[in-house]
């Protein structure tokens, strides 16, 4: 899927209430706009389940996280498929913790892992 095909396609698209600030619309929309396009949504909701739902009607065509659409297989009332980004999209990650304060070995090791996942995640 290309950003001229999302400018061409029927979307629902969710985080309604954050919108345009959306991180992932965002990127979405200037991933568009990069090939002379414009992002639209022509349904917008709150949440990434009821964005699958109404894919799955046909209504609509979405953008979700591979995990989010693995998390609702079996649930959505219609079977799905899917088509990776091309060029890829990536989430940024923060650990966020005050300045006055030393990490525990438990809190490094969670980092740890879980910096070590997404390293594996994002090569496949």
């Amino acid at each position: 899927m290309t950003p001229a095909d999302l400018a061409a396609a029927r979307l629902v698209l969710s985080e309604a209430t954050w919108g345009d600030d959306d991180y992932t619309r965002s990127r979405l929309r200037q991933a568009v706009q990069s090939v002379g396009g414009s992002l639209h949504a022509a349904i917008e909701v709150e949440n990434v389940e009821t964005a699958l739902d109404v894919a799955a009607l046909g209504i609509a065509d979405t953008v979700t996280a591979r995990g989010a659409l693995r998390r609702q297989h079996g649930r959505v009332t219609a079977p799905l498929y899917s088509t990776p980004l091309e060029p890829r999209l990536h989430d940024h990650f923060a650990i966020v913790y005050r300045s006055d304060v030393t990490l525990s070995r438990p809190t490094l090791a969670v980092i740890e892992m879980a910096t070590r996942r997404m390293r594996e995640v994002c090569a496949q």
